[in-house]
């Protein structure tokens, strides 16, 4: 299965990436950063729930096809999609992506309320899958996109 990466590094063909620039970067960032917040939290609830999950602190992030990965691309001007191959032996774990574009989409203002409030979509963005019921505290729908987080190393196999 082909899987789409998204960034603003500068890959060529048969570059190995490694998991975890995301991670280092959170950590980097100031405990009171929304952003670490938000990925500390999940985090939190990954070790809960479900800690055989390919932890968002060490991992790659790729789309299972090109289309998400261009719509994503789309809001970050300049990043290039990488088609990447990985070994079988590699770890996965799918999540539904559009449960963090929600939070992401309050990070100026994300309040410990906001988050408890929906623990129960936190939670699921390590239990569920695509046929769950994605709803907010308030009912509304959040579609589903898949999220494949890559556990170990892939290979650039094409750049767009």
């Amino acid at each position: 299965m082909p899987l789409y990466h998204v960034s603003f590094k500068n890959y060529n063909l048969g570059d190995a990436l490694s998991p975890g620039d995301w991670g280092n970067a959170v950590k980097s960032l100031d405990s009171l950063n929304y952003r670490a917040w938000l990925d500390m939290f999940l985090e939190d609830n990954r070790h809960r729930l479900n800690p055989a999950a390919i932890s968002r602190l060490n991992c790659i992030y790729a789309f299972n096809n090109s289309a998400n990965a261009e719509n994503f691309a789309l809001s970050r001007h300049g990043a290039k999609i990488y088609e990447l191959d990985i070994s079988n032996i590699i770890p996965t774990s799918v999540h539904n992506f559009k449960v963090i574009s929600f939070f992401a989409g309050y990070l100026n203002h994300l309040t410990p309320a906001l988050l408890f409030d929906n623990r129960p979509l936190l939670e699921q963005y390590w239990t569920g899958n695509s046929t769950s019921n994605w709803t907010d505290i308030n009912g509304n729908n959040i579609d589903y996109i898949e999220e494949v987080l890559i556990g170990g190393q892939a290979i650039v196999k094409a750049v767009f």
